[in-house]
């Protein structure tokens, strides 16, 4: 029976074996990128691993439970009670692994009034765009006159003002 039990353990953890690569592959961009985006990382990095734990021992505890229940006599009630009390608890797992991922999406992102540079290019993006733009004339606002516009005339005749 004891190998029934690895059987189904390995089968269900085989079955979500592409999870557990996202799960891995998140892993590993969270580190990567830890230099250069720590904040972001850091969620990320801690919502992957909880998410990993969580299913691969979430499965490893339900198929625990049913082969333990199932050689002991237990009746279902007893066992849906307990799988349920599970569920519960893997889904509070995911739901703050999730909201650590939407927290990564989001931290260290600069806000309006706040420079930040590309990824690509050490001089912040304001100066970057202030330099491309064409320069105003240096007059302000108070010191513009109106001056009487000179009437279009022909080239012909001649100009009187």
């Amino acid at each position: 029976m004891h190998s029934n039990l690895l059987e189904n353990i390995a089968t269900s953890l085989a079955n979500q074996s592409l999870v557990y690569i996202v799960y891995l592959v998140g892993i590993v961009l969270a580190i990567v990128r830890f230099g250069k985006y720590p904040k972001p990382a850091l969620y990320s990095l801690l919502a992957f691993i909880g998410m990993l734990l969580t299913s691969i021992g979430g499965t490893i505890l339900t198929i625990s439970l049913i082969h333990s229940q199932r050689q002991s006599g237990v009746s279902g009630t007893s066992i849906s009670t307990q799988l349920m009390i599970i569920g519960i608890v893997r889904s509070l797992i995911y739901a703050v692994c999730l909201g650590l991922l939407v927290a990564a999406v989001y931290a260290g992102r600069a806000n309006s009034k706040q420079r930040y540079r590309d990824e690509d290019d050490d001089e912040p993006r304001e100066r970057r765009e202030r330099s491309t733009k064409r320069a105003e004339p240096a007059v302000k606002e108070s010191e513009k006159t109106t001056l009487p516009l000179a009437r279009a005339k022909s080239p012909e005749e001649p100009r009187t003002e």
